[in-house]
C-alpha cells in the first residue's frame, strides 16, 4: 500500500514537474524582458498624448497585447525560424529548442496562439489599435520567415526594428488617447534612431554565427567596426535631434530640455565606452546601461511633461 502511494506521488510529481518545465521553456523563449522596449514605447506615446502617467484599463490591456502577446509571438516565431542557424550560435546554446527540450511544432503553435489572441484583444480595444497590431505582426513575420527573412538583409533588419519599436509602438500608444493624425510626427525620428543605436550591437554579437551561415547582416557586409560606427552615429543624431526639438519647443519645451539634456547626452560617451570594444559582455552591459539612461531620461521628461514634477 505504501509502495503504491509512493509510486502515485512520484507519477504526479513527474507529471506536474514536466508541465512546469514546458511552461518555463515557453516563458524562456518569449524572453519577456525584451518586451519592455515595446511596452515602454507604447507608454511613451500614450503618456505624451494623455498628459497622465496613470494607465487606464484600456492602456493596461494594450500593454498585455503589445508586450507578452505580440512580443511573445515575435520572439518565439523568430526562434522557430532560426533553429538551423542557432545550432552553431554559441549564444543560443541554452535555447530549449536547440537543446530539444521543447518540440518546434509546440513552439510554433504557441506563437500562432499568441498572434491570434493579440488580434482579438486589440480589436476589443479599438479599430485603430488593431491595425497597428497587425502591422507589428506582419513585420515580425517578414523579419523571420525563410521566404522573406529581412533579418538576413543588411540594413532591412535595422529598418524593421526602428519602424516597429520606434514608430508603430508609440503611434499605437498615442491612438489610445488621441486621434492618430494629431501625433507630432517629427518626434519619432530621435526615438527610432535610439532604437537603431541599441539594435546595432546585437548584430555585432551574432557576427560569427551569421558569417558561418552566409547571412549578410550589416556586420558581415560592412565589418564590425563600421557597423558600430553606424550605431554611434544613430545615437549622436538621436540625442542631437532631441535637444534641437526641445530648443524649438517641438513637443519637448526648451525649459524641460535645459533640465534633462545631460541625461540624454550621457548616452554618447557611454555608448562609445562600451562598444568601442564589442565583446559579448560589453555588448550586453552597454545595451543595458544605455537603455537605462534612455529610460531615466524619458521618465524625467514625462514627469515634467505631464506636470507631475513642477520645474
Amino acid at each position: 500500500m505504501k509502495k503504491r502511494k509512493k509510486t502515485e506521488k512520484r507519477m504526479l510529481s513527474e507529471l506536474f514537474g514536466y508541465d512546469f518545465r514546458v511552461g518555463y521553456y515557453i516563458f524562456y523563449l518569449t524572453r519577456l524582458q525584451f518586451t519592455v522596449l515595446s511596452i515602454g514605447t507604447l507608454m511613451l506615446g500614450w503618456t505624451i498624448a494623455s498628459l497622465t502617467m496613470i494607465p487606464s484599463p484600456q492602456v493596461i490591456i494594450g500593454i498585455i497585447v503589445i508586450g507578452p502577446l505580440v512580443g511573445g509571438f515575435t520572439l518565439i516565431y523568430n526562434e522557430y525560424c532560426d533553429i538551423e542557424t542557432d545550432v552553431i550560435n554559441p549564444l543560443k546554446k541554452d535555447s530549449p529548442l536547440i537543446r530539444g527540450l521543447i518540440e518546434p511544432k509546440t513552439a510554433y503553435n504557441v506563437a500562432i496562439t499568441f498572434a491570434l489572441m493579440s488580434i482579438i484583444i486589440a480589436y476589443v480595444v479599438s479599430y485603430v489599435f488593431v491595425v497597428f497590431i497587425l502591422i507589428l505582426l506582419f513585420l515580425a513575420v517578414v523579419y523571420s520567415h525563410p521566404t522573406t527573412r529581412l533579418k538576413s538583409m543588411g540594413g532591412m533588419d535595422l529598418l524593421v526594428n526602428m519602424v516597429g519599436f520606434g514608430v508603430i509602438c508609440p503611434l499605437a500608444g498615442w491612438s489610445l488617447a488621441r486621434p492618430i493624425l494629431e501625433f507630432p510626427i517629427l518626434y519619432l525620428i530621435p526615438v527610432s534612431f535610439v532604437i537603431g543605436g541599441l539594435y546595432i550591437p546585437t548584430v555585432i554579437r551574432d557576427y560569427e554565427a551569421d558569417k558561418a551561415m552566409g547571412i549578410r547582416s550589416l556586420a558581415v557586409i560592412y565589418g564590425k567596426k563600421n557597423t558600430m560606427l553606424l550605431g554611434m552615429v544613430l545615437i549622436i543624431f538621436a540625442v542631437g535631434l532631441g535637444i534641437l526639438e526641445g530648443y524649438f519647443n517641438y513637443l519637448i519645451t526648451r525649459e524641460i530640455m535645459l533640465k534633462i539634456w545631460p541625461v540624454f547626452a550621457m548616452q554618447i560617451p557611454i555608448y562609445w565606452l562600451f562598444f568601442k570594444t564589442p565583446t559579448s559582455q560589453n555588448i550586453i552591459a552597454g545595451t543595458l546601461v544605455v537603455g537605462l539612461l534612455n529610460i531615466i531620461g524619458t521618465f524625467l521628461y514625462l514627469l515634467l511633461h505631464t506636470g507631475v514634477w513642477k520645474i
